[in-house]
């Protein structure tokens, strides 16, 4: 069996586009949340948020906890 395979289409988005799939099914703790704004605040973002495109709604798929 074969299955088609698109290339991805990378592009930018405002972050306030973003509907969470996930909705409150995780939580983080407010130290975690520390750490991980320290980490992207001195060495960045190295993977992306995945995002589905439905229309006109951007489903965030991962990343909650960065895009937070």
């Amino acid at each position: 069996m074969k299955i088609p395979v698109q290339p991805m289409q990378l592009q930018t988005l405002d972050y306030r586009q973003l509907k969470p799939l996930q909705g409150g099914l995780k939580t983080l703790s407010t130290a975690h949340y520390a750490k991980l704004k320290k980490s992207l605040t001195d060495k960045g973002l190295f993977a992306p948020l995945f995002v589905w495109q439905d229309g006109d709604t951007y489903w965030l798929l991962d990343g909650h906890g960065r895009e937070r």
